[in-house]
């Protein structure tokens, strides 16, 4: 099968290429880079080597799918906190207190009571507190943090931007309330 030759391009042409990377091009004005943060540590709580519990509330966690998704969240939990990515956070480490990889310590599936579809803050700590009251939870160390997961249909709804059908609704403290419908 013959080819036809290739037209030449006008001069034109040759000066405005369709790029999808742009060129290099020394001569263009250089963009300054933004100002670095200075972070200033106050005297807070500090997790410097963070222990993950997950707490999956509500018994749609013990059907198929969802016990899939929740083993897949622990699975992350168990990958991002040994990896090279809290490395990083080591850079915000301050004198007598740095920041290293963490761990998850631990999982529990909370069938009762059953959250409704809104659950305020208050509820969230009163549930942890009575779990860790009744043993069915680790006490806490200065490291600790749970991580709570309700309505398994909401998938993931503690990220930034929902899914549609779903709300997170932050009000200012004490009161944080988050509503799934």
């Amino acid at each position: 099968m013959a080819t036809k030759p290739r037209s030449k391009k006008s001069a034109a042409a040759l000066q405005h290429p369709i790029r999808i990377v742009p060129l290099h091009r020394p001569e263009a004005q250089r963009i300054a880079a933004a100002a670095t943060p200075q972070l200033t540590y106050r005297g807070g709580p500090l997790l410097t080597a963070v222990e993950v519990f997950t707490v999956f509330w509500g018994t749609e966690w013990k059907q198929a799918e969802q016990s899939a998704i929740a083993t897949n969240m622990n699975l992350f939990f168990d990958y991002i906190l040994t990896s090279a990515l809290m490395s990083q956070l080591g850079e915000y480490s301050v004198p007598g207190k740095n920041i290293g990889h963490g761990k998850r310590t631990g999982t529990a599936t909370l069938a009762s009571p059953a959250p409704n579809s809104s659950v305020p803050d208050s509820a969230i700590r009163q549930l942890l507190q009575q779990e860790i009251a009744a043993k069915n939870l680790p006490v806490p160390s200065p490291n600790s943090l749970y991580f709570s997961s309700f309505r398994p249909a909401c998938r993931l709804c503690w990220a930034a931007a929902p899914p549609a059908g779903n709300s997170a609704v932050i009000t200012t403290p004490p009161a944080t309330t988050f509503s799934m419908q």
